[in-house]
């Protein structure tokens, strides 16, 4: 719907990185790399999707249909 541009997304990925990585670091129940690869990975290939759909959307005014 406009809220979140495809540049604001690539802007913010490496600081998206690093609180994904603290917050899989944080929850795992074990202090392995593996678990937390196991639960970083995915949200970072959410966050990716996220860049794919934003790209993919037409930006919309909100208050067009008022």
């Amino acid at each position: 719907v406009g809220v979140v541009s495809v540049a604001d997304f690539r802007a913010k990925r490496k600081f998206a990185i690093l609180i994904i990585v603290v917050i899989a670091a944080v929850i795992t129940p074990t202090g392995d790399p593996f678990t937390l690869a196991l639960l970083a990975l995915p949200m970072m290939a959410l966050y990716e999707l996220g860049i794919l759909l934003v790209r993919d959307t037409k930006k919309l005014d909100l208050f067009s249909r008022l």
